[in-house]
């Protein structure tokens, strides 16, 4: 998770047009050959793109991406005007030994790497987030672009784990290799795709595993490197079952949702006067779906995984999903009521065979009221109770009880509400043929998640012109 190469890239190959796998389509009109205006269409390419790990066994380690770039055009000149790592100062330091630019006459240009800059819009908590922004001046074309920048990890996933996520770049590269160096005698597990399967050497106490992008060459630049849900081309994995895995989270979140005074203030409060659990639950939810504002904070190194503290969340009145269910556990347990967290992705596929962090990205939470299992979402805003998103429903999702043994569960294929749309108008025609009246729309179901979505949040000041963009849209379905 540790985002250092692809925001470089996303810079250099800014001319990615079209739908999810589509090529860009060249006009032949200049007489040249397909490969001169393939040529002529890539602003710039790396050279080399070298990406190192090494772990040790505690789960610490570092890693170091070395890049040579290639100005190739005028486009190239403009778009690569500056460089963005991400880091996680918590748990990692950020260290670029170099970069500088290497002119066509063989001139070596250093680039200051010592000013620091916060990302626009930067998250409530910025000691979560950092970032170091390089300024490249005067670049032409023909330059050559070379930096090495290294992260060190200085705290680790947790239970001295680690894991290597890495698709290699679909196009704009000539030499793309990979390496990771682990201890000699940890086991891990290893995937990685057919094209690209890997090389391994001893070296005295460490093991290291090389790959190769044989097929990394200048070709018309795709939309997205692979499509959602696709599995990393190389991954390498320190949990060797999906047990480890659940009981990792288990202990990142574990102190994190503890009822203290102010939660369990909040529950007695939320919930004075219901006699019933599902009433309670009810209420809770409510609270933490719509008081508790949805921010996405952090998503590098183990801070991406670590929620922050209930009472934390409840007192700054904001968090990401797992602060929320991390508050909403808490507030349950208040109750004397049991949550489990359920780690799912929305849009990534579970690899049963391979065990690993990867394909979450999202914490739901899940709970028995008497017979039946429930499932909720409190991350949302405008989710009903018991609601989950359409890409939520049919999922794979790891179910990690508080001290119980995590399980794969499937979410539910079908909402709880069926899905009606009830439109009732009344009013008066006049004679200039203007219409006055009332329109009352009743919605339940996926129909009525974008309006509640809709006016959830936002300005009371802007709702009339919400109103009347589905005044319209039933005036054009009618």
């Amino acid at each position: 998770m540790m985002r250092l190469v692809p925001i470089v890239i996303a810079l250099i190959f800014a001319s990615r047009v079209g739908g999810a796998g589509r090529q860009m389509q060249l006009p032949n009109e200049s007489g040249l050959s397909a490969a001169a205006q393939l040529a002529a269409a890539v602003p710039s390419e790396f050279e080399q793109l070298l990406t190192r790990y090494h772990f040790e066994n505690d789960g610490t380690g570092r890693k170091e991406v070395v890049g040579k770039i290639r100005i190739l055009n005028a486009t190239g000149v403009l778009r690569l005007g500056e460089a963005v790592f991400e880091y996680q100062p918590l748990s990692e330091e950020l260290q670029i030994p170099y970069f500088r630019v290497k002119k066509k006459d063989g001139t070596l240009v250093s680039v200051d790497t010592d000013i620091t800059q916060e990302r626009p819009n930067a998250v409530p908590s910025k000691r979560e987030y950092g970032e170091r922004r390089i300024k490249i001046p005067d670049l032409s074309i023909g330059d050559l672009v070379e930096y090495d920048a290294v992260t060190i990890i200085h705290r680790p996933l947790g239970r001295s784990e680690f894991y290597v996520d890495h698709s290699f770049q679909p196009s704009g590269v000539v030499d793309e290799q990979l390496e990771v160096d682990i201890p000699r005698d940890r086991e891990v597990r290893v995937k990685s795709i057919p094209t690209v399967r890997p090389r391994e050497a001893i070296n005295g106490t460490r093991k290291v595993y090389y790959w190769d992008n044989q097929n990394a060459r200048t070709h018309p630049v795709r939309a997205i490197p692979y499509a959602p849900g696709g599995m990393p081309d190389v991954q390498i994995s320190s949990f060797l079952s999906w047990k480890e895995v659940g009981r990792w989270y288990e202990d990142l979140e574990k102190s994190q949702r503890a009822v203290t005074p102010e939660v369990k203030a909040k529950a007695e409060e939320l919930t004075q006067g219901l006699n019933s659990d599902f009433g309670k639950v009810l209420a809770l939810y409510d609270f933490v779906a719509k008081k508790i504002k949805y921010l996405n904070l952090v998503s590098l190194g183990v801070e991406g995984y670590v929620p922050h503290a209930a009472s934390e969340t409840l007192q700054k009145q904001y968090g990401d999903c797992k602060d929320k269910v991390a508050l909403f556990s808490a507030l349950l347990e208040a109750e004397d009521l049991r949550a489990s967290s359920a780690l799912i992705s929305p849009e990534r596929d579970v690899d049963l065979d391979f065990p690993s962090p990867w394909p979450f990205t999202h914490v739901i939470t899940t709970l028995h009221l008497g017979k039946e299992e429930i499932w909720l979402d409190p991350s949302p805003a405008g989710v009903p109770f018991r609601m989950l998103m359409p890409s939520l429903r049919g999922r794979e999702a790891l179910v990690i009880p508080l001290h119980g043994v995590p399980r794969f569960e499937t979410t539910p294929m079908e909402s709880p509400i069926s899905n009606s749309w009830l439109e009732e108008v009344e009013g008066e025609m006049h004679d200039d043929r203007t219409f006055e009246g009332r329109v009352h729309i009743t919605a339940r179901g996926d129909v009525e998640l974008p309006l509640r979505q809709a006016f959830i949040g936002a300005i009371e000041s802007v709702w009339p012109t919400t109103v009347q963009g589905v005044v319209k849209g039933i005036d054009r379905k009618n």
